[in-house]
């Protein structure tokens, strides 16, 4: 079973970009497996960003994860699967897992891992607002309640998704599920497209 992977829509607002002001560049590309999205038109700082778009999850195997680069760290952007979505085809707007809170770094690209899929890929949402003060004072406490509150959520949803399928095992958070993706993927030899096959 595949823990650590979300299969929902994810239009929680524990996955919105919070800030309102924001800009945007259409991409309006259908991708069908691994790709590079370069981020050469983002030439400044940048302190979130989000995605949107469309996915076909075709079988159990379906996978879709999408991780921002910059000059200075990897954040996870969006992920799905099928074992956990409500549908097997449907839209999601302006998400983001890690990439809402970013002290200002220069975004390289993105990587965007696709497994069985087809994913409609249609905008990026990004902002060059300075993070506040109490933010950047803050930063590592807010990302982890952040990640505390994502991960949290998904959890529930993998619950739901169990009692629905008469599943006998429950997910909840671990110290590893509270990692960032760029120290958890290390646990799985470095690989943008690891399984955790429960053990997270």
């Amino acid at each position: 079973m595949l823990i650590s992977l979300v299969c929902i829509s994810q239009e929680s607002d524990v996955f919105k970009m919070k800030k309102d002001e924001t800009s945007n560049k259409n991409i309006d590309r259908i991708l069908q497996s691994d790709t590079i999205i370069d981020l050469k038109f983002l030439c400044d700082p940048i302190t979130s960003l989000s995605i949107s778009g469309n996915i076909k999850l075709l079988d159990q195997s379906s996978l879709l994860r999408i991780i921002l680069v910059t000059a200075d760290h990897e954040y996870l952007v969006y992920e799905t699967n099928i074992l956990l979505s409500e549908k097997i085809d449907f839209s999601f707007n302006k998400v983001c897992d890690e990439s809402d809170l970013i002290n200002e770094e220069i975004p390289k690209k993105l990587i965007v891992i696709v497994r069985n899929a087809e994913f409609l890929f249609t905008k990026i949402y990004f902002s060059n607002i300075k993070l506040h003060k109490h933010e950047q004072k803050n930063l590592l406490t807010l990302r982890k309640e952040q990640k505390r509150k994502v991960e949290k959520f998904k959890a529930e949803k993998i619950n739901h998704f169990n009692r629905e399928h008469q599943k006998t095992w429950s997910a909840d958070t671990s110290q590893i599920a509270l990692l960032p993706f760029e120290k958890k993927k290390l646990f799985y030899g470095d690989s943008y497209d690891y399984e955790t096959s429960g053990f997270e």
